[in-house]
C-alpha cells in the first residue's frame, strides 16, 4: 500500500494516518481501487485549496504596516531599526567617558509606548502568586526581591496585589531590575538594551535633535522636579517624535545592561559589558532636575535597589 499523496510505502492498510506527509489514511471496505484514490483526490484538492489561502494571508500578513502590537494591554510600537551618535559630548562639558560619542547601528524591534503601570505589574504579581513580601523566582538568578510596597506603587491586602488608590496608571515604582526582568519573561518579551533605549528617545529614524525626548523644552514632555512632587500617571505630556511617553522624566526605566564606560569605536546591536556590579537606567525622574532627564543622560543601581522613582518598559524583538 502507498500513500497516495506523497506515494510512501505503507505496511498497514489500516494505518489512519501517513507518517511522511501526515495526510489522513481512511479504508473504504468493498469499493474499488479507483474509488479509494478519488477520495484522496478529493481530500487533495481541498488540502491544496486551504494551503494556497494560508500563504496568501501570510503573504499579507508580512506586508502590512508593523506599526504596533498590543500584548497584556500594553501597546507596542514598531521601531525600525538604523544608525545614530549614542552619547553626548556637548551637554558633557566636562567630558564624561560615560557618555562618549559613538555610532551605533540597530535592528528593529517593538518598545512599549509607555512604562509599565501599577495595574500591569499587579497582573503579573497576582498571576505568579507572589507573597507579601514581594519575592519571586527569576530566570537564571533564583529567589529575589522583585517589588517592594509604596503609597503610590502596588500594595499587598487580602492575599493578593493592587495599586495604590488612585495610582493604577501610575508607573510601577519601588522595583528591582530583577523585578523588571522577572516581568518581561513573564509577559514574552524583555528589558531594552541601553542602546535602543537611547534610539527610542531620540526618535529613530524620525529623529529631531532634542536635548529631552520630543522637545528642547522639558516641561512639555516629562515630569521632573520643577513640575510636579511624586509619579505622575503615564502618558500625560507630549510624545516624542516616535510617539512614546515620558523618556524623559517620571520614572529612571531599567535597561538590560550592565553599566560601563563607552568605547569610541562604531558598534551594532551592543549589549552593553558582560560583567558588573550596577544596571544601568535611564530617564530622570520626577524628583531630579532637567539635567538628569536629557536623552543621553545615565544613572545606575545594584540589580537588587528598589527606589520610589525606578521604574521600566519592555520591548520586543
Amino acid at each position: 500500500m502507498k500513500c497516495p499523496i506523497c506515494n510512501t510505502s505503507i505496511s498497514n492498510i489500516e494505518s489512519q494516518f501517513c507518517c511522511e506527509c501526515g495526510w489522513e489514511l481512511a479504508v473504504i471496505s468493498e469499493n474499488s481501487s479507483n474509488d479509494f484514490k478519488r477520495y484522496f483526490q478529493e481530500k487533495e484538492k481541498i488540502y491544496r485549496k486551504i494551503q494556497s489561502l494560508h500563504d496568501r494571508i501570510t503573504e499579507l500578513e508580512s506586508n502590512k504596516n508593523p506599526v504596533s502590537k498590543v500584548l497584556y494591554g500594553i501597546k507596542f510600537l514598531y521601531i525600525q531599526g538604523g544608525t545614530f551618535i549614542m552619547g553626548d559630548s556637548e551637554s558633557d562639558p566636562e567630558g564624561n567617558a560615560n557618555e562618549t560619542p559613538h555610532h551605533v547601528t540597530l535592528s528593529d524591534f517593538y518598545l512599549s509606548e509607555k512604562t509599565i503601570t501599577n495595574e500591569q505589574y499587579c497582573w503579573f504579581l497576582n498571576a505568579k502568586n507572589v507573597s507579601d513580601d514581594g519575592k519571586g523566582d527569576v530566570q537564571g538568578y533564583g529567589n529575589q526581591t522583585l517589588v517592594v510596597a509604596h503609597e503610590w506603587g502596588v500594595q499587598y491586602s487580602d492575599g493578593k496585589w493592587c495599586p495604590a488608590s488612585e495610582k493604577a496608571n501610575h508607573p510601577v515604582v519601588k522595583v528591582s531590575w530583577y523585578g523588571a526582568k522577572a516581568y518581561c519573561d513573564w509577559a514574552g518579551g524583555r528589558l531594552p538594551t541601553e542602546a535602543e533605549w537611547e534610539y527610542a528617545a531620540r526618535g529613530g529614524n524620525k529623529s529631531q535633535g532634542y536635548k529631552y525626548s520630543g522637545s528642547n523644552n522639558l516641561d512639555s514632555v516629562g515630569w521632573f522636579e520643577d513640575n510636579c512632587k511624586n509619579t505622575q500617571p503615564v502618558g500625560t505630556k507630549l510624545s516624542n517624535e516616535l510617539g512614546i511617553y515620558d523618556m524623559s522624566g517620571n520614572v529612571w526605566e531599567w535597561c538590560s545592561d550592565w553599566y560601563g564606560s563607552y568605547g569610541s569605536d562604531s558598534v551594532t546591536n551592543p549589549q552593553g559589558p558582560f560583567t558588573g556590579d550596577n544596571r544601568v537606567s535611564r530617564c530622570g525622574s520626577w524628583n531630579q532636575p532637567a539635567k538628569c532627564c536629557r536623552i543621553a543622560g545615565r544613572g545606575h543601581n545594584q540589580p537588587d535597589d528598589c527606589y520610589g522613582n525606578d521604574g521600566f518598559r519592555m520591548v520586543l524583538s
